[in-house]
């Protein structure tokens, strides 16, 4: 069950307000390689406005989704944490979330991840992109095509939680990640790990 909230009843600014306003804010956690512990970059992932009801990043989603605002969210959240972790200097690796949707989308306007990554001053060879646990990819051919495109410039591609990945993305995967898989280990029997 969705509960959208009523932007005019509940805060003054709707998603996209946030979105051109900058109210978005990045943070990083770290992702480890299991053989030694080595950090070896980071996930960044975004927040709504301090304090708000949309602080939360499930609620900021939930509501992009009610405002038709999904992709425009997951654009200006990348945009946030790739400009962010490329002014912090940090070493490594940056993790991003997207759907196939707004991958698709980002290629179909001209603002792939990469793009976004040039125009922060990171080099693109640094990004990974997880494709979300909740992408739906229609055409699976023309995604495998777009993702060959776009490693070909140099991106790097990861699956996210891969604990509840399709079928058809654990096939996706084989052809096209970079070698890294996202864990949720919350959803891990430690005795298996």
């Amino acid at each position: 069950m969705s509960l959208c909230l009523r932007v005019a009843e509940t805060r003054p600014r709707s998603i996209r307000q946030l979105i051109e306003s900058n109210a978005l804010t990045a943070v990083f956690q770290p992702i480890v390689r299991f053989a030694d512990g080595e950090i070896i970059g980071y996930e960044g992932l975004i927040r709504g406005p301090a304090g708000t009801a949309l602080e939360a990043p499930a609620a900021l989603f939930e509501q992009a989704a009610c405002e038709q605002q999904g992709i425009a969210l997951e654009q200006a959240a990348a945009r946030t944490c790739i400009a962010a972790f490329a002014r912090l200097a940090r070493m490594g690796l940056l993790f991003i979330n997207f759907s196939a949707a707004a991958i698709e989308s980002g290629i179909a306007q001209g603002e792939t991840p990469g793009d976004l990554a040039r125009e922060a001053g990171l080099d693109v060879q640094r990004l990974v992109v997880e494709l979300t646990e909740q992408s739906v990819i229609v055409d699976a051919d023309r995604f495998g095509a777009s993702v060959r495109a776009l490693r070909a410039s140099g991106l790097q591609f990861a699956l996210d939680d891969v604990s509840t990945v399709a079928a058809v993305a654990k096939r996706w995967a084989k052809e096209h990640a970079s070698g890294f898989a996202v864990l949720d280990l919350a959803e891990f029997d430690p005795g298996v790990i």
